[in-house]
């Protein structure tokens, strides 16, 4: 009797895997399959290769490390996957998903806090992907760093899931283009939570404390409704100190000047770059209409499309 394991290639798609296939045993020289066998008549199988069983073999280290609540062999085992794992060989096996939750996962024994955790994991992932993209593996960075985000947010770390997007955006414009997964699972406003308010471009001063910083177009009827609502609690904005900035996607100078004068604060921005603008790429606004509250001190509290979960308790 004996165990069979093999990766296997489905005819036709790229990349392998490894699946289980069960107890087999030897009849005759020729070993003989178990039960059901015969669902794999699509399926090349090839021998198990050593890449594959030395990625394994560091998980079970990385997860046995968590047992006993080693940090020094955990750092080691976050160092391995940094400098060295194979990213393009883990991707097609059957350890990916539960490789990179136990990356995550390790920060909680080597942080010393969640603001830490989300510094450490954010840039780890990016030091990774650097090395996966001067490597000329820019599909498998994509992927990674699509997945690293989806399991960064749904675990509420927005700071690190915020900054391994922006980094991504760096590298391809397209990037969430490409993952359109990320847009239906991800309120990407809410990436810009927990961090200082980045300086608006055309803004006369930097203080951003206390603002409620509106990205929109005047040809976006959503962008109109929201603007509507502003409009209509202007005064008790005012009254709870509340200033207002807003920046304009619009490109035509002519029709954004006719609609501003509707817009009765003072700090109105366009540079007619469209959503291509500086202020748009620093706060990466992804879609319209998009809003941020600072606190204070200036630091970004909420982000939503919506202007009444903004400012809901």
């Amino acid at each position: 009797m004996l165990c069979v394991s093999a990766q296997y290639r489905v005819l036709g798609f790229e990349g392998g895997d490894t699946i289980e296939l069960g107890i087999a045993e030897k009849k005759g020289g020729k070993i003989v399959f178990p039960k059901n066998i015969d669902k794999y008549t699509t399926v090349e199988l090839v021998p198990t290769s050593p890449r594959y069983a030395d990625i394994k073999m560091h998980l079970l280290a990385l997860q046995k490390a968590f047992v006993d609540k080693s940090t020094e062999r955990i750092a080691l085992q976050q160092r391995y996957i940094i400098e060295q794992l194979d990213f393009a060989t883990l991707y097609y096996s059957p350890i990916y998903i539960d490789y990179l939750l136990s990356w995550i996962s390790s920060y909680s024994f080597t942080a010393t806090s969640t603001f830490d955790f989300e510094q450490n994991l954010r840039s780890d992932v990016v030091a990774t992907l650097s090395r996966l993209l001067l490597d000329k593996q820019k599909e498998i960075a994509s992927t990674v760093a699509k997945d690293m985000i989806l399991f960064a947010y749904q675990h509420r770390f927005t700071l690190a899931a915020g900054d391994i997007l922006r980094y991504m955006q760096g590298v391809e414009s397209d990037f969430v283009e490409r993952h359109k997964e990320l847009r239906y699972s991800i309120d990407f406003n809410q990436l810009q939570t927990n961090r200082v308010a980045t300086k608006l471009v055309g803004l006369p001063d930097s203080d951003l404390a206390n603002c409620l910083i509106l990205f929109f177009s005047s040809s976006d009827p959503q962008s109109r409704r929201t603007i509507e609502q502003i409009i209509l609690q202007y005064a008790q904005l005012q009254e709870r100190g509340i200033r207002i900035i807003s920046i304009a996607a619009d490109t035509d100078i002519e029709s954004y000047q006719t609609y501003s004068k509707l817009l009765p604060w003072t700090d109105k921005l366009c540079d007619f770059y469209g959503e291509k603008g500086e202020n748009f790429s620093q706060y990466g606004v992804l879609y319209l209409p998009s809003m941020f509250l600072t606190d204070a001190k200036g630091n970004i509290i909420k982000g939503s499309a919506d202007f009444n979960k903004i400012f809901a308790k």
